[in-house]
């Protein structure tokens, strides 16, 4: 019995060392871009600077305080549309080049559902917003005069790429025969976006006093090309 516990110890770990090895971890980039503020979920809220936490009386109160929603006396509907045109501008060896890039999606639908009470407030509430939008352009295009390219950027730092050898670029010890002087031109393009899916409650304890909770399911995505 002894035996067989200490192969089957043995296996788990073997298991788990084996998954540790295939994870990734996120980097500088990733938390910098989870950190950015979004613009928010209502255009009268954004009007007033985001400052709607002691407002909030509208169906858009999931996403600044569902308590709120014990403001409301009848039934609501809101959407909105989003636009985003996102123009960025690289200097590159003294080489200036533009680019964009841009995405209109649904930004947020709600719904408010008041019910009858004899006295104070229960409502109902349910919500989609977009939190943040990851639209984004990046284009670079120049001359590299030096001994060094790119190349040797993405086979050195602490992740190393293996682009260089896909492309055949380098050798499978990350050696290149490439010493720059050469034309150095790329392109990256970002989309995706990071998701709420609320459902809302509140109800009037008391007089004047609003107590609400939000239940979330967070989605997104992001794609960098």
């Amino acid at each position: 019995m002894k035996s067989l516990q200490g192969r089957f110890s043995k296996l788990i770990l073997f298991i788990i060392l084996a998954g540790a090895a295939a994870v990734y971890p996120q980097n500088v980039n990733d938390a910098v871009r989870l950190g950015m503020p979004g613009l928010g979920a209502n255009a009268r809220a954004l009007g007033m600077g985001n400052s709607y936490i002691g407002l909030s009386d509208d169906a858009s109160a999931a996403y600044f305080n569902p308590a709120g929603f014990g403001l409301l006396k009848r039934m609501e509907i809101s959407g909105g549309l989003q636009y985003t045109n996102f123009d960025n501008k690289t200097d590159f060896f003294n080489n200036s080049t533009s680019y964009s890039n841009s995405s209109t999606s649904l930004d947020r639908l709600n719904f408010a559902f008041p019910f009858p009470t004899t006295r104070g407030s229960l409502v109902f509430g349910l919500s989609y917003h977009t939190t943040k939008d990851f639209t984004g352009a990046v284009k670079f295009d120049g001359f590299n005069g030096g001994n060094t390219s790119l190349i040797q950027s993405l086979l050195a730092g602490p992740y190393p790429s293996d682009i260089p050898y896909q492309l055949y670029l380098a050798d499978s010890s990350n050696q290149t025969l490439v010493n720059g002087r050469l034309n150095q031109s790329g392109t990256i393009l970002n989309s995706g976006a990071l998701k709420n899916w609320t459902f809302s409650g509140a109800i009037e304890a008391y007089k004047n006093l609003f107590v609400g909770l939000n239940f979330n399911i967070i989605t997104g995505n992001f794609t960098s090309n």
